[in-house]
């Protein structure tokens, strides 16, 4: 009858007034969502490229600030390391007239054994110090990344984060109102054809 088309006509016109997305905002939505998740961001990475391009960006200084610190303790006769043994030596004579040199050769041996695990260490750390531009070029790009996101969504991982799951959960509310949106189509048709007939 035509009241149940009309009823029909305004309950499709009064839900097209409360619809929250257009199907271009929707889209633009599954777009912005889609690309946050690809990019798989996390605070955590975002400070760990940050100290590994630090490292990579200054890799000659780094490498000569070990290799002069080890030279230091290793090398000559005024070599750290030696100086320490030699006064090791002397406190421990000392130690063998006086009690009270003992805590003072404990703690001397504490040092030297810390010195000797600082020189392997450093050593270590130099050997593996190496410059490698493509990974620098990696992680530059990375970064650029988080900048780009930052700037569209939000001036935070964290921000940007919130941005992909508020949109999730619009696109979410979208779905459900397709649905309802296909249901009124379908009632609002039914209704046209029966006042036709």
């Amino acid at each position: 009858t035509y009241l149940q088309l009309r009823e029909k006509l305004r309950a499709w016109a009064s839900f097209l007034n409360q619809r929250k997305l257009t199907p271009e905002e929707a889209e633009l939505l599954s777009f912005q969502a889609q690309e946050i998740k690809a990019a798989g961001l996390s605070d955590e990475e975002e400070a760990k490229l940050s100290a590994e391009k630090k490292i990579l960006e200054n890799v000659e200084k780094l490498r000569l600030s070990l290799e002069t610190a080890l030279s230091i303790l290793d090398e000559g006769e005024a070599a750290a390391r030696l100086q320490i043994v030699a006064a090791l030596k002397e406190l421990k004579r000392g130690e063998a007239l006086d009690n009270n040199f003992t805590d003072w050769v404990g703690r001397l041996e504490s040092v030297s054994a810390e010195l000797n695990e600082i020189a392997r260490e450093a050593g270590r750390y130099r050997s593996n110090l190496e410059a490698s531009p493509e990974r620098l070029a990696e992680v530059l790009d990375r970064l650029d990344l988080h900048q780009k996101l930052k700037r569209k969504y939000g001036g935070t991982v964290t921000a940007i984060l919130e941005f992909q799951a508020a949109a999730e959960e619009r696109l979410a509310a979208y779905t459900s109102q397709q649905t309802l949106e296909h249901k009124f189509l379908t009632e609002l048709h039914e209704a046209e054809k029966q006042y036709l007939e």
